[in-house]
């Protein structure tokens, strides 16, 4: 049975009748010659006539048959045949499944990938018979069916597919095929339309069942070439009024060719460009230095010239400006008195007053930490002897397992008591990466130097180049010996001579925490005179910034904006949630205390969105594309049969052409070989014309 997928098109044989119509309003009219030998005349163009006769009508009929041709070329007719029972439609059941993620909407010639892979979704749908159930699946991060079930309302289901868009969301192909196995319930064909983008396919592994056969079809030939920022970093990621501000940002160039790219960063008034030279599929990071003025939260962009793929060709970020860092020391020790560690950690920490370089110094004896003061602070710094009430150590330790920093220097018989205490409370969350045994005591000339640890993204990296100072001649008369734990051994960042650990650094969960296994005090060695000690501290002060809470999500992902509780006479429903189009967005209180924790529907447009009490911007969150959906380059599909193959039991082909996308069904196309006839038939004309010469033919020889 012959069908065609644009049968309205066969209104254009009508066409057939202009060669008609032109021979006989363009044939010669008879003229009328009186001759005395007319006989002999009439005689002699006889024959003549009736060559020039049947070379007209040949040339009409290849002229007619021509036009036929390239009709149902254009309505392109296929003929339905059996086929075998594992083949798209002999069962009867089939799936579309389309890649809707981020890449698919990379524009070549003209025409996005996505459109042409629902171009070719939509020829699949046309071949299919009356009676065949199917539905089209759109997969990203989720797989969306564009109808509940599988369908024989076709005509509604090639409807919603012509509406159908990609998203902004990373491509989750396996779960998709998961997806379009279990609607055909393991019995059936599936389609995949996508770019096979390498970030997406790579070692995707699937068990496809016996009943099931799945037909991969790249929808484009080449990659795209995609110049993409797909990174920035905000260095400290907390800064305070009028400290540098380093924004890092990083642009890769996925082309095999060199490329020239303008990155410009817009901020707050703040306009910069960077012009970067990037080579064939390499990375380049342009850095901006700036400082703001006053705290608040400020949003920013880095973008580049548009491409093929332009929703990655911008990158947002946002940098939350504090007033200044505070920090408790509490000690039972004061800070006037020069023989405790309190008062040379003070001094390193706050020099002078008028040189206080954005911090705030707050100290208070065990017993006299206030409330406002313990939630007030960024850093707490803990210095023994220390005798801390329990309900101290709550709030305190409460707010470090929330984000804040934490220092404890443990010198002195009342460490293992106060470390038990605090690993308690917090419930394993702040505790050293060792055991303590007991004190290893020596003369300050004798005594035990430092040793260095691994560096690499420490917070003493900055010591480790030469020029930097040499903690080798650094000599300390005591510390604890330590039982290193084997799984944390990574956290130690220094040593002494007999391997105990002198300074760690280490997790809490979402705050940090550093253990100084080391005396302070003057008689515990020279540490105090020497240069290095207040550099080390303000290093260690730096890596421990209360982190600015989540401040970066990407599109598609579940997500939590966290805003300041409202005061005493306010209510809830004075908090407002806007998108990058200020549109209001629903979203439900998951927690309360000190702030509101709101959960908030997957972003699915990237850009600033903030928290609003009033008109008060209260939070700040950027939405960007997932960088991976940049990496345009696509992988060998000869990897993804095989691998697939493995599980699918060989029930999996890859389809590269157009011919090959319809014969894998049912359908043999007849199109092609009219285009063929069409362009036979107007050669056959073309030769007529030529070689079949018309002098001796009308009778004028």
């Amino acid at each position: 049975m012959i069908q065609f997928f644009n049968p309205w098109l066969l209104a254009g044989l009508a066409a057939i009748g202009l060669p008609v119509l032109v021979h006989f309003l363009t044939r010669p009219r008879p003229r009328l010659i009186r001759f005395p030998t007319l006989k002999f005349l009439v005689e002699a163009g006889s024959g003549r006539k009736a060559v020039h006769r049947l070379r007209s009508w040949t040339i009409l009929a290849l002229r007619c048959a021509a036009i036929a041709a390239l009709v149902l070329v254009f309505a392109r007719p296929f003929m339905r045949s059996a086929g075998d029972v594992g083949a798209p439609g002999a069962a009867g059941r089939a799936v579309l499944l389309i890649d809707g993620s981020l890449s698919m909407q990379a524009v070549k010639g003209g025409v996005s990938i996505f459109d042409k892979a629902r171009a070719e979704a939509a020829d699949v749908l046309r071949s299919f018979e009356d009676g065949d159930n199917a539905n089209v699946l759109l997969f990203g991060l989720e797989t969306k069916p564009l109808l509940p079930a599988l369908t024989q309302n076709l005509a509604v289901l090639h409807e919603a597919l012509l509406k159908a868009q990609p998203t902004m969301e990373a491509g989750e192909p396996l779960a998709g095929i998961q997806a379009a196995v279990a609607m055909l319930e393991g019995d059936g064909s599936i389609y995949v339309f996508s770019d096979f983008q390498r970030s997406n396919w790579t070692a995707t592994e699937l068990s496809v069942p016996p009943g099931a056969r799945l037909f991969l079809r790249p929808v484009h030939e080449t990659p795209v070439e995609n110049v993409a920022v797909t990174a920035v970093t905000v260095t400290p990621p907390s800064p305070t009024v009028a400290e540098p501000i380093q924004l890092a940002c990083s642009v890769v160039n996925y082309s095999p060719t060199s490329r020239r790219a303008t990155l410009r960063l817009s901020m707050d008034g703040i306009a910069r460009e960077r012009v970067l030279s990037l080579g064939p599929y390499a990375s380049e990071e342009a850095v901006f230095e700036l400082t703001l003025p006053a705290a608040g939260r400020y949003p920013g962009s880095v973008s580049l010239e548009a491409d093929a793929l332009t929703a990655d060709n911008r990158r947002y970020f946002t940098v939350p400006v504090s007033d200044a860092l505070h920090v408790l020391m509490i000690s039972d020790r004061g800070p006037e008195d020069p023989s405790g560690a309190a008062f040379y950690m003070g001094k390193a920490i706050v020099p002078r007053v008028e040189q206080s370089g954005g911090i705030v110094l707050h100290t208070r004896h065990s017993h006299d930490a206030d409330a406002l003061i313990l939630e007030q602070a960024d850093i707490y710094v803990l210095i023994t002897p220390a005798d801390i009430p329990t309900h101290t150590l709550e709030v305190l330790l409460r707010r470090v397992v929330n984000g804040a920093g934490f220092i404890c220097v443990m010198d002195g018989p009342g460490v293992p008591g106060l470390l038990q205490s605090v690993g308690g409370i917090s419930n394993g969350a702040v505790t050293p990466p060792y055991e303590l045994f007991g004190i290893v005591s020596s003369s300050v000339s004798e005594g035990d130097a430092l040793q260095l640890g691994g560096l690499v993204g420490s917070p003493l990296a900055a010591f480790a180049g030469p020029g930097h100072g040499d903690f080798g001649e650094i000599r300390f008369s005591r510390h604890f010996r330590t039982g290193i734990l084997a799984e944390r051994r990574d956290e130690v960042l220094m040593t002494f001579a007999d391997g105990a650990a002198a300074v760690t650094f280490s997790r809490a969960d979402l705050g940090k925490a550093v253990f100084l296994n080391l005396p302070l005090t003057p008689d515990g060695g020279n540490f105090l005179g020497s240069p290095l000690f207040p550099a080390f501290v303000h290093e260690m002060l730096r890596h421990l910034r209360r982190a600015p809470g989540r401040t970066a999500v990407r599109i598609g992902e579940t997500w939590q904006l966290s805003v300041p509780s409202p005061g005493e006479g306010e209510d809830t429903d004075e908090i407002r949630v806007v998108g990058p189009n200020d549109a209001p967005l629903t979203y439900s209180v998951v927690g309360r205390g000190r702030e509101l924790s709101l959960a908030l529907p997957k972003a699915d447009v990237p850009g600033h969105y903030r928290g609003l009490l009033g008109t008060s911007t209260v939070a700040l969150i950027a939405v960007n594309v997932d960088a991976r959906e940049s990496d345009t380059r696509d992988v060998a599909l000869s990897s993804v049969e095989a691998l697939m193959a493995a599980g699918a039991g060989g029930r999996v082909s890859v389809i590269q052409h157009d011919r090959e996308l319809l014969r894998a069904g049912r359908n043999r196309p007849i199109w092609p070989a009219l285009a063929c006839l069409a362009a036979v038939f107007l050669a056959a004309e073309m030769t007529i014309l030529a070689f079949w010469g018309t002098g001796w033919a009308d009778g004028s020889a």
